[in-house]
């Protein structure tokens, strides 16, 4: 059933039920928006880590080119997260197949779209790009700064992704980062008086990050191995990342607004040349990690090409 979203706006969210795990029962929650003319056409949007969907200007912009807007909160995240629940927290990325298989079913089955979209942003592009490699449902595929790569130098990447990734099969649970730096959440949110122009909720992103443990570690490095080895695609893509990383020690205004401080954009340019059909790329000068809120003239800039990529898609 629909009810208002807690966003406003003219948003619905519905819960989607997902059976259990041993934290409990799980649950997605679907939110959406039709535009005002109604469409065959829909755009279904995930989230990264440390997130949930609360972008009402992609929404807005979404309908206003005259589709139906979906965005999708996975389980244990934001809206999805219930009490005693590890946020954020799967051992296989393929788990989430069953959010987006309710989610999709859903969008065409129920409400009748016939061309489909699906955007993911950082681990979620991830998430994305495996799905449109097994599923057949996805007409179009648009990757915010997909998380193709584990982020730092070959020993950090050797680390993370073997002694790491063998930890993560024998012990899932083992902490690996209690949290993380809290720069990309002062570029964000207006209320840390950095010069954030977004307001979301705290507890579901996290100035800090959330934990990371070693089983979802081990699910994101096995993800990305796929990824990395060439997967074929069954729709046409767009890849968009930031033309320029940046790790800060500490807080660098000009840095933390034009520059992806999270992942190495590298890796996104590398791995998006394995693709089949050959992604559309675009690279943003002044992006920030989610390209959608970077600065305004940015973003709009990004909004003008990706918009146009979609109305040929």
């Amino acid at each position: 059933m629909k009810t208002p979203d807690i966003l406003g706006h003219g948003l619905t969210q519905e819960t989607l039920e997902l059976g259990s795990d041993d934290e409990g029962p799980v649950v997605a929650t679907l939110v959406s928006r039709a535009c005002a003319s109604g469409s065959s056409r829909a755009l279904l949007y995930l989230h990264g880590y440390n997130d949930y969907f609360f972008n009402t200007e992609l929404a807005d912009r979404v309908n206003a080119e005259g589709l139906d807007f979906y965005a999708l909160d996975l389980r244990k995240y934001g809206r999805s997260l219930r009490e005693g629940q590890t946020p954020g927290y799967v051992e296989d990325i393929t788990t989430y197949y069953e959010e987006l298989d309710a989610a999709i079913d859903r969008i065409r089955g129920r409400d009748g779209h016939r061309h489909l979209t699906l955007m993911g942003h950082s681990t979620s592009g991830l998430t994305a790009t495996l799905y449109a490699a097994d599923r057949p449902g996805v007409d179009a595929l648009i990757l915010n700064s997909p998380f193709f790569d584990m982020a730092g130098t070959w020993m950090a990447e050797f680390v993370a992704e073997h002694l790491l990734a063998a930890v993560g099969k024998l012990r899932p649970r083992t902490l690996v980062r209690k949290e993380g730096p809290p720069y990309y959440a002062w570029s964000l949110h207006r209320d840390f008086g950095r010069g954030g122009e977004w307001s979301y909720n705290l507890e579901w992103k996290r100035e800090r990050s959330m934990p990371s443990y070693a089983g979802w570690m081990r699910a994101v490095v096995k993800g990305q191995e796929r990824v990395q080895h060439g997967l074929e695609l069954s729709c046409p893509s767009l890849v968009m990342y930031s033309s320029a990383s940046s790790t800060l020690d500490a807080w660098d205004e000009q840095r933390a607004f034009t520059s992806d401080i999270i992942l190495d954009v590298a890796d996104m340019d590398r791995y998006a040349d394995g693709l089949r059909p050959r992604p559309t790329e675009l690279r943003v000068a002044g992006g920030m990690h989610d390209l959608l809120l970077s600065r305004p003239d940015v973003r709009a800039e990004v909004y003008r090409q990706l918009l146009a990529w979609l109305a040929e898609a």
